[in-house]
């Protein structure tokens, strides 16, 4: 699993200081950038009439061109922050390295004001594309910048699925983040009560001992409105049967699932989600604790005068 939310390290930092690197006036011999910021000046150029496919719908007056080779994996980004909020810009990019290249995108007032933003997904090392630039009005050609950097989408975490949930040993608390973990869609055998599945995480957890033991998300921070469902059986096998599922048992926000007669050796798939698409997700921690039952002095019951005999 994978989400598209972008965050993440950006591979290539904008450079301070824009660097001159006016594009050509035709697609036919695109001038070559890099990653970074380009000053440029388009008050000399014509209109291109270039425009391919669904980059048709917008008319690029005193437009130039440039032509980008990733030198990084992860997701373009291209806008023209920086230049005049005066300059109404326009911005396509395709796929290619010069007038036969193919639309891959379009934008008018995606950026700040009347400045133009675009993302392109998935860009590979080596991929080329063709960026053009130019004005929304016959008189918007005036100096100007653009932006080139490429993205890196940081990695889910490993349990983000059942088949890499992380093993946890014993009893205690047990930090994880599921800042940007995706849906599962996993439900076990499906009699747990509540979905867990969204933005979720996993754990296999084998009981230490004989007795009775509880499961509780301790974040209690509002914006992390945490599911939890609990089945008995290990990771992503088919017959996992819900033993317990809980949304708000726990104090404010979060999750408590308690069991009872755990046998020492029974295996158990842990699901923590959220409550809704809209609760935002991050660092939270699964504390388990094991309930004394007075069978050993580090688990003797407490006792009051009056209590024996």
């Amino acid at each position: 699993m994978r989400k598209s939310i972008l965050l993440g390290a950006v591979s290539a930092l904008l450079a301070g200081t824009a660097t001159a690197q006016d594009g050509t006036d035709t697609c036919t011999a695109p001038t070559a950038i890099g990653e970074g910021t380009f000053a440029f000046d388009s008050t000399a150029n014509t209109q291109s009439g270039f425009a391919e496919g669904a980059c048709g719908t917008l008319n690029f007056f005193a437009d130039q061109f440039w032509v980008y080779t990733a030198t990084a994996a992860g997701d373009l980004t291209i806008d023209t922050e920086g230049s005049s909020s005066g300059y109404d810009t326009q911005l396509a990019v395709y796929s290619g390295v010069d007038c036969t290249a193919v639309c891959v995108g379009e934008d008018d007032d995606g950026g700040t004001g009347l400045l133009s933003s675009l993302t392109v997904t998935g860009v590979n090392i080596g991929d080329q594309f063709l960026i053009q630039v130019g004005g929304f009005n016959s008189g918007d050609a005036q100096a100007g910048t653009l932006n080139v950097a490429v993205v890196t989408p940081p990695m889910p975490p490993v349990n983000d699925d059942c088949s890499g949930a992380i093993d946890l040993v014993g009893t205690g608390a047990f930090p994880f983040d599921a800042t940007i973990a995706a849906d599962s869609a996993y439900a076990g055998d499906g009699g747990c009560a509540l979905d867990s599945s969204i933005e979720d995480v996993f754990f296999t957890w084998t009981a230490p001992a004989d007795g009775d033991f509880s499961f509780e998300t301790l974040d209690h921070n509002v914006s992390y409105d945490t599911r939890m469902s609990i089945y008995l059986g290990q990771a992503c096998d088919a017959t996992d049967v819900c033993v317990g599922s809980d949304d708000d048992g726990g104090p404010g926000f979060g999750s408590l699932v308690s069991l009872t007669g755990v046998t020492a050796g029974s295996m158990y798939t842990i699901q923590i989600g959220v409550f809704s698409a809209s609760t935002t997700p991050g660092p939270n921690t699964l504390n388990i604790t094991q309930a004394p039952d007075g069978s050993s002095c580090e688990l003797a019951l407490p006792v009051t005068e009056g209590d024996n005999p």
